[in-house]
C-alpha cells in the first residue's frame, strides 16, 4: 500500500500542474486584454462565419426529406453496429460451441428485420431527390 508520503506526492504533482495550467491560461487572457489591440470598426461587429461574409436569412428551411433520410442513415448506422458483436459471437458459436446455426439463423432474422423497411422506404421514393 503506498504511504501517506508518497499519496501526498502523486496528488502535488497533479495539483502543481492544474495550478501550472489554470496560471498559464489566465495569464494570457489578462496580457492579451493589455496588450492587444482594440478597434472597433462596424466591419468588425458583422456577423462572420466561415470565411464568408454574411449572405442571408440564418433559419432556412430545409426539406422533409432531409430529415427522413437523416433517420433512416440514423438507423441502420446504428444497427448495423449489432454486426460485430454477432461476428464475435458466431466465431464463438463455430469454434467453441460447434453450435454456428443458431447464431446464422438469428442473423438472418436480424437482417430481414432491417432490409423490410429499407424496402418499403425505397418504394415510397425516400432515397430520391428531385
Amino acid at each position: 500500500m503506498l504511504g501517506g508520503n508518497e499519496m501526498d506526492a502523486n496528488y502535488a504533482a497533479i495539483i502543481l500542474l492544474f495550478i501550472t495550467a489554470v496560471g498559464f491560461a489566465g495569464s494570457m487572457i489578462v496580457l492579451s486584454a493589455l496588450i492587444g489591440k482594440k478597434t472597433y470598426e462596424s466591419s468588425k461587429l458583422d456577423t462572420f462565419e466561415c470565411g464568408l461574409p454574411y449572405q442571408g436569412e440564418a433559419r432556412l428551411r430545409f426539406s422533409v426529406k432531409f430529415y427522413i433520410v437523416a433517420m433512416l442513415f440514423t438507423l441502420f448506422d446504428i444497427e448495423a453496429v449489432f454486426f460485430f458483436p454477432w461476428a464475435v459471437f458466431f466465431h464463438e458459436s463455430l469454434f467453441k460451441l460447434n453450435k454456428p446455426g443458431f447464431a446464422f439463423i438469428e442473423m438472418f432474422v436480424f437482417i430481414l428485420i432491417l432490409i423490410i423497411p429499407y424496402i418499403y422506404a425505397w418504394k415510397k421514393g425516400v432515397f430520391e431527390w428531385k
